[in-house]
């Protein structure tokens, strides 16, 4: 079945801002793409400041500051993410945050620098190149596509009869009369 939203067809209801299943998965890979890098670089990390220090326009001063404050933003969108507080909102701002990162990184690899890029810690990480880059344009389209999925799509417990979140307190009951007991 075919159906026309403004001028993009959309078929079998497949499109994430018509799709809770996979807005909400994608919700969960972005939020866990966060968690790991905050949890990987951890806080003031000197392997994660060093890496930051090997970019060629920031100062080891700023890499100090850098190497607190990144890991601290990220454990907040990823956390934010996880638990689906203002997803729309949360996917602008790291999708944001994803682009800044990404415009830094195209930026050091046109000056040559292929350093330690210290994107997702020294655990995973990996050196400054265009996998670099083409890994976060597909992060960026991921917060793009959940920054204009419905807000509805990302409950991940919904009534049987209505497409209203469950709030906590009613998550039992709802979960019972959702298989009919």
């Amino acid at each position: 079945t075919e159906r026309l939203t403004g001028n993009i067809p959309i078929v079998l209801n497949i499109a994430v801002w018509e799709n809770p299943t996979i807005a909400i998965c994608l919700r969960l890979i972005l939020a866990t793409v966060f968690l790991v890098g905050a949890w990987n670089k951890g806080f003031d990390n000197p392997d994660f400041r060093a890496a930051l220090a090997g970019y060629s326009r920031i100062s080891s001063g700023t890499a100090a500051w850098l190497a607190y404050l990144i890991p601290t933003v990220e454990a907040v969108l990823g956390v934010a993410l996880m638990l689906g507080l203002t997803v729309n909102a949360m996917a602008i701002l790291s999708t944001s945050f994803i682009a800044c990162s990404t415009a830094t990184a195209a930026l050091e690899i046109k000056l040559g620098n292929r350093g330690d890029c210290g994107c997702l810690g020294r655990a995973i990480g990996g050196r400054l190149g265009w996998s670099t880059l083409v890994r976060n344009v597909v992060f960026i389209a991921i917060g793009g596509a959940l920054a204009v999925s419905r807000p509805e799509n990302f409950d991940l417990l919904v009534s049987a009869s209505e497409s209203n979140s469950v709030l906590p307190d009613q998550a039992l009951p709802a979960a019972l009369a959702a298989v009919g007991a």
